[in-house]
């Protein structure tokens, strides 16, 4: 059974974000115990663009010379520039999103699966998944193609 890049694309989720705890993080800057500003990933520019304006008053900055617009690049300009920062994760939140990323991939790999073993009609096989795992351990580094391959050349032994 051929796999063809779209969908082989589809299995490997290319076409999802993978979570990460960055994507759920939440940075809360200080001056003087004093938050100056809260800052997420999606609201990093704004924030960062406020800030270089507060930070030139204080003569932290020089004129031209800007926090980076990246959340993962700003704290080491925090770093350097001595100003405190924490950051807290929602991790309920993130912990949520990574298993639906996973579930989500484990139902595409279900579908291919279910496709796989009709092509090759195993459908009710007891010892279909027991192939499947090992055309899986085989040839999964090079792509479900070479899954779909190995499976072939053993399926025969169940069948």
């Amino acid at each position: 059974m051929f796999i063809d890049k779209k969908f082989e694309d589809t299995l490997r989720g290319k076409d999802l974000i993978y979570p990460t705890k960055e994507h759920y993080s939440i940075m809360h800057v200080y001056r003087y115990g004093n938050i100056l500003a809260t800052i997420t990933t999606e609201n990093v520019a704004k924030e960062a663009m406020r800030l270089d304006n507060h930070l030139m008053v204080l003569h932290k900055i020089d004129t031209g010379v800007g926090l980076s617009h990246d959340f993962s690049k700003i704290r080491d300009d925090f770093k350097k520039l001595g100003i405190a920062y924490e950051i807290e994760v929602d991790v309920e939140t993130f912990n949520h999103a990574r298993d639906e990323y996973r579930d989500t991939i484990n139902y595409r790999i279900g579908i291919f699966k279910k496709e796989l073993y009709e092509y090759h009609g195993v459908t009710d096989n007891p010892k279909a998944d027991a192939v499947y795992e090992r055309a899986y351990d085989r040839g999964h580094s090079s792509g479900f193609n070479e899954v779909s391959s190995n499976f072939g050349d053993l399926v025969d032994l169940i069948i």
